[in-house]
């Protein structure tokens, strides 16, 4: 499979999360707060990159993680997956 996938490297607050070192599987930024505290949105993530969502483009993946839902108290944009350091791949 040719394209690209996002990888969830670590939280970059330094504290530890069940998505660290996973490729994303499905997100829905919306409800999502700044710490990765989910209201109603939705963050799934894989060990296999087979089963992760892939992205035609770089810059479409880059997209995903740099989708804006609201913003933050102190007015920047709530960017969710900011939350983590990512990496994104190419496959194959």
């Amino acid at each position: 499979m040719n394209g690209y996938t996002i990888r969830l490297i670590a939280a970059a607050n330094g504290e530890r999360t069940p998505h660290d070192k996973r490729y994303l599987r499905a997100y829905e930024a919306a409800a999502m707060d700044t710490h990765g505290v989910y209201h109603g949105g939705r963050l799934e993530s894989t060990a296999s990159r087979a089963e992760a969502l892939h992205f035609a483009t770089a810059a479409e993946a880059l997209r995903v993680v740099q989708q804006q839902c609201g913003v933050r108290p102190d007015g920047k944009p709530n960017r969710p997956l900011t939350a983590w350091h990512c990496e994104i791949a190419k496959e194959g």
